[in-house]
């Protein structure tokens, strides 16, 4: 339960700094906002769960969420960095592809669907290490002076530290159940931080707004 409310913590203060920025807020932070309040209800949700109704699954919830999310991210970054539309529709058609297969294999209203997760943060890991990459060689400021280096730093350290973790639980399940639980306490971690990180970039736009630069 407190893992949860972690979480949501950081959501919400990713959701009150993007909802700070003037505006028109631009397409890019539009859809940023749209995926923050998805992530604020869905945590809600599950932390109401938890909280009310542990017996019932939620896992449809989180199933459903990643699919819309993928979208709203690929649109995200192709209104950063158009000219790697071929590599989200790459990334978007796996993720695609890896739905329909575990969906025959799994029952998405009441299990997790794993191999999605894996496939999703895999694809997402390589896709935000190219957009970082592409970032650092086009900056004419500091890195850290971007709110889209905090941004997509934030979802990195998510996405890249989600991808061992669902990998390697099953494994970890079938040695020791002990460890296999120790090793989803990071998970909380990793997505407050994500957020965290979401609300620096949030921040830094709105300040770079009223200073007019």
């Amino acid at each position: 339960m407190e893992r949860a409310i972690i979480v949501l913590f950081g959501v919400l203060l990713a959701v009150v700094a993007w909802a700070r920025i003037p505006r028109p807020r631009g397409r890019l932070f539009d859809l940023l906002g749209i995926t923050l309040i998805m992530a604020l209800l869905v945590e809600s949700y599950g932390t109401w769960c938890l909280a009310y109704r542990p017996t019932v699954p939620n896992s449809y919830a989180y199933n459903l969420y990643n699919l819309l999310e993928l979208a709203l991210l690929l649109l995200l970054f192709d209104t950063h960095r158009p000219r790697l539309r071929k590599w989200y529709l790459a990334a978007g058609g796996l993720v695609l592809v890896a739905t329909g297969w575990s969906m025959t294999r799994y029952a998405p209203l009441e299990q997790l669907l794993t191999p999605v997760i894996l496939v999703y943060a895999l694809t997402m890991t390589l896709l935000l290490m190219a957009l970082l990459w592409d970032l650092a060689q086009h900056s004419k400021v500091p890195l850290q002076r971007l709110p889209m280096f905090w941004l997509f730093m934030g979802l990195l350290v998510y996405f890249g530290g989600l991808a061992p973790i669902i990998g390697l639980t099953p494994y970890l399940l079938e040695i020791d159940e002990h460890l296999a639980a120790r090793a989803y306490l990071i998970m909380p971690v990793l997505g407050a931080i994500r957020y965290l990180l979401a609300a620096v970039a949030c921040s830094m736009e709105r300040a770079r707004r009223r200073a007019g630069t």
